[in-house]
């Protein structure tokens, strides 16, 4: 027996069958939907048994999280002792405290595309979706944001427990600077660095690294073959420099009887002066030589601290090895790394405050040096500045940050933390009335470490302006279903 359109007609004790049939294909093609899902996301904890974000079967209506839009097996939120097992699969965002699958600030795209949070057939409609906090929706992808655009929390507690915080815009001056990173060091125009000028062998150190020495101070003593060498070439220079002194002295005066001739005097002025200059390179090349035999004497030229020693007993050096550095700590300098794109803002004399670790204010100097040249590997130009340190305090390698005035203004001025990107937009949100935020789009005129100078128009003296809280707003914006889950007074 056959019914309508050739189905065959159903047999005694059958329509049960048929029944359970077509609920086993209707359960197989709501199973098959899948919402689309962000690409390479980690696989949802094995306890969670309702729809994750990967697809999969869909959520029974009750397994649903009203308050904060995904399954309740797998809200974190309501449920911490899940949170264990999305981080042992590496699917946990820390930024946001929420698992990497769920975290719509970091992946946005998921709110654009509709799939963040996926909500399976049957649950229950969201507070926002009820009409208790708004009914924005979000702006086309590019169209920009829409003005007017406004997040309504259901009353001021609410928005206290996200965390909402505000300051009152006020116009004021505004310095705009240039950062750079600084390093200490030391000035070389008051470093000395100690050579023996002879070979030999160390045989004793008068001083060690953080040594305070006077000019003519012994730093170490030398045992040297080349000393005695040194010394009779000494000798030598001093002798022929006399004779060459006593043969000038008889041209000149046998010229004056008439018998000697202006030629003469000319040879000896000559041999006097090259004996002279091999005096003079002889006593260089001996230094501070004492005593007799091979002891040579190593004297400190300067006075200043001992910064660096590299002479040890028993050690083989060289003529040209340095073996002490000497260094005049009451003035230090400050190596600042500018990028070439702010270098054409910088000039000699120029203020420069450097905070460094440690110290409870900045340090006050001034650009003695702009480098004429861009280092090639970084990219920078280098700027040096003068510190005085009368109480010794700055140590040479330390690292630090300087920053530059560079112009000076006035107008409305915001934390940075006021600030929101939107839709490639800069961003604010204003508190309207309590538990009410306008985001209004602004123009930033010049921007410092500290804050941002914005030009006239969205925002006035007065306004309360968020800065703790500004990003869960503008999730809320991107969602586009303002106060749903966080926001719900429940």
């Amino acid at each position: 027996m056959r019914g309508r359109a050739g189905v065959p007609a159903p047999r005694p004790g059958a329509p049960l069958l048929a029944a359970l049939a077509l609920l086993a294909a209707l359960a197989g093609a709501c199973s098959r939907r899948e919402a689309p899902a962000p690409p390479a996301r980690p696989a949802a904890p094995a306890a969670a048994t309702a729809q994750s974000f990967h697809g999969g079967p869909a959520a029974h209506p009750n397994d649903w999280c009203g308050s904060h839009g995904v399954p309740e097996s797998e809200c974190t939120r309501c449920n911490p002792e899940l949170i264990p097992q999305f981080q042992t699969r590496h699917d946990w965002c820390g930024e946001h405290s929420v698992p990497e699958s769920q975290c719509a600030a970091c992946h946005p795209e998921l709110l654009r595309q509709g799939v963040a949070p996926p909500r399976p057939r049957g649950a229950p409609p969201t507070p926002a979706e009820q009409g208790e906090h708004g009914d924005r929706t979000p702006p086309a992808a590019g169209a920009g944001l829409a003005p007017g655009t406004t997040v309504r929390f259901a009353s001021a507690a609410v928005a206290a427990r996200v965390g909402v915080e505000t300051v009152t815009a006020a116009a004021r001056p505004f310095a705009e600077e240039v950062a750079a990173p600084a390093r200490l060091a030391f000035d070389p125009t008051r470093l000395a660095r100690v050579s023996a000028r002879v070979p030999g062998v160390v045989r004793a150190v008068a001083v060690g690294v953080g040594a305070l020495v006077r000019p003519g101070d012994l730093l170490l003593t030398l045992d040297s073959a080349a000393a005695a060498a040194t010394r009779a070439e000494v000798g030598a220079g001093r002798t022929r420099a006399r004779n060459a002194e006593l043969t000038l002295e008889r041209a000149r005066a046998l010229q004056a009887e008439g018998v000697g001739s202006r030629a003469d005097v000319e040879r000896a002025e000559t041999e006097l002066a090259a004996a002279r200059a091999s005096l003079a390179g002889s006593a260089a090349a001996g230094t501070a030589v004492s005593g007799a035999g091979r002891a040579v004497r190593v004297l400190s030229p300067r006075a200043g601290v001992v910064v660096a020693r590299a002479a040890s007993v028993g050690q083989q050096v060289t003529a040209e090895e340095v073996l002490v550095e000497v260094a005049d700590l009451s003035r230090m300098w400050a190596i600042l790394d500018v990028p070439d794109a702010e270098a054409p803002r910088l000039t000699v004399g120029q203020a420069v405050a450097i905070e460094l670790d440690g110290f409870a204010a900045p340090l006050a100097g001034t650009i003695a040096y702009l480098a004429p040249t861009v280092d090639p590997h970084t990219r920078t130009v280098e700027a040096r500045v003068e510190l005085p340190n009368p109480d010794g305090r700055l140590r040479a390698n330390a690292f630090g940050r300087a920053r530059i005035a560079v112009a000076a203004a006035a107008g409305v001025v915001l934390p940075r933390d006021a600030l929101q990107r939107v839709e490639a937009q800069d961003v604010v949100f204003v508190e309207r009335a309590p538990a009410v935020y306008e985001a209004r789009v602004v123009t930033i005129a010049r921007r410092s470490a500290d804050g941002v100078l914005l030009r006239e128009g969205g925002v006035a003296p007065g306004d309360r302006v968020v800065t703790t809280g500004g990003f869960e707003l503008k999730t809320e914006i991107l969602r586009g279903s303002i106060g749903a889950g966080c926001c719900d007074e429940g």
